[in-house]
């Protein structure tokens, strides 16, 4: 079986900011497991990959591997392929060096050929350089499992791949993956990816002010349905998500000055006063006219479809047409964090409230 233990793990570079601060958990991978690792871009989800393929040291802590001689094959965001090898000596590249000719197996990579559907592609005469994008990522995991290695370590494999060729990608990557028993940790910052290959999320915010950087290792559906942060749920639920501040006090959300809305929740909240709401699209309503659709400015036909639209980093609501304010009606979960955005809970809103951040999105096209 292999494992991952990461013990109060930290990197900072030299005379610069500290980037992971007291990362701990540990991973096994007894039946194919993959972690994905998500964050913001400057989180260090690269610098972590780096760490556990032995390429950089932590400054703090400890990254250990079980075995002790686990072989990692480590793909960085961009695969090196070989212009002056064919097809199949990239493929086989392996057996050319003699570190790593003992440990090629001729099963494995043959596996991996006709599972990831490479066999027809890799006796095409033409170089690599004219391979599309997918090809040569299916190449390099090809190239990566035919010595196997007991982790697969990817850093966004899914760069410059469009959607239809991305989740193919992914589903023949998970498969095989399980069938190998392989541990995988994979780097993305995009959580439809996550929602195909997670088995768990190692979630890492970057420090802000005087928050330090923070981590979170959970189950994939725990992360989807309690993330851990705020920035955690805008990743996550992007984009069909608004994010409205308030204060919270004795079971009630207050947007100021304009309304109410009851909280309902499972636990006490360890929090109140300045918070925020992270709001799902099916939770709102503007009267009776129709739910939240999407996210992002542009125009509708339809005058009372209202979009959540981000402008300057804060989601707010707004409406096509002429109103610039409306009643809204909140009914069904939400998240609810504190004012810095580092604890929150699941809850249930139900009640009305003005938003006078109802602007037309002609403003903004």
């Amino acid at each position: 079986m292999t494992s991952i233990i990461l013990d109060d793990v930290s990197f900072a570079y030299p005379r610069g900011r500290t980037l992971l601060k007291s990362v701990s958990g540990s991973v096994r991978g007894s039946a194919g497991r993959t972690v994905v690792v998500m964050g913001s871009s400057g989180s260090g989800k690269s610098t972590l990959l780096k760490m556990l393929a032995g390429l950089l040291a932590p400054t703090g802590g400890r990254v250990a591997w079980q075995p002790e001689n686990a072989v990692r094959a480590y793909l960085p965001q961009e695969g090196v392929l070989f212009e002056h090898l064919s097809r199949h000596d990239n493929a086989r590249y392996f057996t050319r060096i003699a570190k790593l000719r003992g440990r090629f197996s001729e099963r494995a990579y043959e596996r991996a050929v006709d599972k990831l559907r490479m066999r027809a592609i890799l006796d095409q005469e033409r170089g690599v350089d004219l391979m599309s994008g997918g090809e040569k990522q299916r190449l390099a995991i090809v190239r990566a499992l035919s010595i196997e290695p007991h982790g697969l370590l990817l850093d966004e494999p899914c760069n410059g791949l469009d959607n239809s060729v991305k989740y193919d990608f992914l589903t023949e990557l998970r498969t095989l993956t399980d069938d190998l028993g392989l541990l995988v940790v994979y780097v993305t910052h995009h959580a439809d990816e996550a929602r195909v290959v997670a088995d768990d999320i190692l979630y890492l915010e970057p420090g802000t002010g005087t928050l330090p950087p923070a981590a979170f290792l959970l189950p994939l559906s725990r992360c989807l349905n309690e993330p851990p942060t705020l920035q955690a749920a805008r990743l996550m639920h992007a984009p069909r998500l608004a994010v409205l501040p308030g204060i919270y006090e004795d079971g009630v959300f207050r947007l100021p000055p304009h309304g109410s809305v009851s909280v309902q929740y499972a636990r006490p909240l360890p929090f109140r006063g300045r918070c925020f709401a992270a709001i799902p699209a099916g939770s709102v309503r503007l009267g009776s006219h129709g739910v939240v659709e999407t996210q992002g400015v542009g125009r509708t036909d339809e005058p009372h479809t209202v979009r959540f639209v981000s402008v300057e980093g804060a989601s707010t609501v707004y409406l096509p047409g002429s109103p610039r304010s409306a009643r809204a009606t909140f009914c069904g979960e939400a998240f609810l964090f504190d004012g810095d955005g580092r604890q929150g809970t699941r809850i249930v809103l139900g009640g009305d409230a003005a938003i006078d951040r109802v602007t037309p999105l002609e403003a903004f096209t």
